[in-house]
């Protein structure tokens, strides 16, 4: 829902089309510590993985956990079971 709501406000307010490229950062302020992937990286390895990991309040201001296959069956949220049964993420 959230995704939605920023490709409305980039698509009104910055004339952003969706079918030219990704949804651009709307909140670049949370990016000046974590400018790349290399540096979330190297602060995930350091920072998050013995502290929440992925549900890291400073990692959800840049990152984004995935599955990238609606087949695929891990490391942790399969998507058919979790469809099936239902997910709950309570932080």
């Amino acid at each position: 829902l959230i995704y939605e709501v920023h490709a409305a406000v980039g698509s009104v307010l910055f004339r952003f089309r969706s079918q030219y490229a990704t949804l651009p950062r709307i909140l670049v302020h949370e990016f000046n510590e974590t400018p790349d992937i290399s540096f979330l990286m190297k602060r995930f390895n350091e920072e998050f993985a013995e502290n929440k990991r992925d549900h890291h309040p400073d990692f959800r201001r840049v990152g984004l956990s995935v599955m990238c296959s609606l087949a695929s069956t891990g490391p942790e949220a399969c998507v058919a079971m979790v469809f099936i049964a239902g997910y709950s993420c309570k932080d």
